[in-house]
């Protein structure tokens, strides 16, 4: 019952450095304040940090999508260094995205005004493939959401 009163308060948990913090929301479409869930420590992380997903089996290997209300943005991080490897536009009726078990490859669905999306999956350097199969979600591999500082333009 608390961990649910707690989620309904600061709205997502997220993984930081290894452990799940309560993420606290800053208004602004990111957060800079987490809880750990275990101990209760509070931490102020600064601006900056965003909801992201990855691959829960690939963890520090997988890519990474982070979603805004237009699109997508892929990133791929080596050791401290994060770079843009693809933006995949939301299209006209909102898109569903899915990484694979790897973390390598993203699948994606993007709709049209009539709720159809054609299947594609994007490679791990940012090429698209797309399929004749009409879909309106996709199961792929496990996620699980991090805590994302986005790199600044």
């Amino acid at each position: 019952m608390q961990v649910k009163a707690l989620t309904d308060l600061y709205g997502f948990i997220v993984q930081y450095k290894g452990q799940p913090y309560y993420a606290l929301d800053d208004r602004r479409g990111g957060f800079s304040t987490v809880i750990n869930i275990e101990t209760g420590e509070k931490k102020f992380l600064g601006g900056g940090f965003h909801l992201a997903v990855r691959s829960l089996s690939a963890g520090d290997q997988s890519l990474i999508t982070l979603w805004s209300t237009k699109n997508v943005t892929v990133y791929r991080m080596v050791g401290s260094k994060t770079t843009t490897v693809q933006v995949i536009p939301a299209g006209t009726n909102g898109i569903v995205t899915a990484l694979s078990p790897d973390g390598q490859s993203v699948a994606y669905l993007q709709f049209n005004d009539f709720r159809h999306a054609l299947l594609r999956i994007m490679s791990p350097d940012g090429y698209s493939i797309e399929f004749p199969i009409l879909a309106d979600s996709i199961v792929w591999g496990a996620s699980e959401k991090i805590a994302f500082h986005k790199p600044v333009r």
